[in-house]
């Protein structure tokens, strides 16, 4: 899948309503929404430069050992200690709380979380990254990375069901597993602005449920994926949510993602055969 980041939740601004009144409305919320996103992803790409600096100053850090030094340790441990670094946790964990304000933009919409309750859940997601990177550190030693998930999960679940309640948490969980599409969507939706006919992020939202009563996978009560949704299936419904001129460039951009993994599937499927 090409091109489906974070970022393309920076969705096109077009109103097309008759009412001018309304139309003056409209094009401020999605303009005050347009700024919002604009901001947290300038945000996202400065953490992560600064991430990135920092990275390479551990490494060096790292390399500045005396020879004496680093023939005492094995091949395998600068990689353990850089992902051990207390400064590299701290930053990848900061990294990704710029990446999570993104993505989860529109559950906060859905439940209606408050500026501290949004700060809250941040936190309480960090609690995941924090996990991931002790379970490679355990991983890098030879040890079972499951010990950290087990101790986790559970703390995770309980103050996401304190901060949410059952039916949020719940809300919760199907968002993410519908990750994969609804990033698909917006990508796409984003990239229809520079074809004349931009996608309003409520059209989004309703293709996306469309999307997902097609899939597949996410039938089976398993995640998302865009490659098994019937497509063929969303047209007459997106007819409904779309204008002709947007539906007609949405369909053609689904159709090219589409030719563009079966050349993927039958150049690998060349590479891998016996000559």
């Amino acid at each position: 899948m090409v091109g489906v980041t974070g970022a393309s939740l920076l969705l096109a601004i077009g109103v097309l309503v008759s009412d001018e009144l309304n139309q003056r409305s409209h094009a401020r919320d999605e303009a005050h929404l347009q700024q919002q996103l604009t901001e947290a992803n300038q945000h996202h790409a400065a953490l992560s430069q600064d991430a990135a600096a920092a990275r390479k100053e551990i490494v060096e850090r790292n390399g500045r050992r005396s020879p004496a030094a680093a023939r005492q340790v094995s091949a395998s441990a600068p990689q353990t200690n850089f992902r051990s670094d207390p400064d590299y946790q701290r930053l990848t964990i900061t990294s990704s709380l710029a990446r999570r304000h993104l993505e989860f933009q529109r559950l906060y919409r859905l439940l209606g979380l408050a500026p501290a309750q949004i700060e809250e859940f941040e936190n309480i997601m960090a609690l995941q990254d924090q996990a991931n990177l002790d379970a490679t550190a355990l991983k890098e030693k030879g040890e079972d990375p499951q010990a950290v998930y087990k101790r986790s999960g559970p703390e995770w679940s309980s103050a996401m069901k304190r901060l949410l309640g059952d039916s949020g948490f719940a809300q919760l969980q199907d968002y993410l597993k519908t990750t994969s599409v609804r990033a698909f969507i917006d990508s796409l939706a984003g990239q229809t602005a520079y074809l004349g006919a931009p996608i309003l992020l409520d059209q989004a939202d309703r293709l996306a449920e469309v999307a997902l009563t097609n899939d597949a996978t996410y039938r089976s009560g398993k995640g998302t994926d865009p490659g098994m949704v019937n497509w063929d299936a969303v047209w007459p419904s997106a007819a409904q949510i779309l204008s002709a001129e947007q539906l007609e460039t949405f369909q053609t951009m689904v159709m090219t993602w589409q030719l563009q993994k079966e050349i993927v599937r039958k150049l690998a499927a060349k590479r891998n055969s016996p000559e």
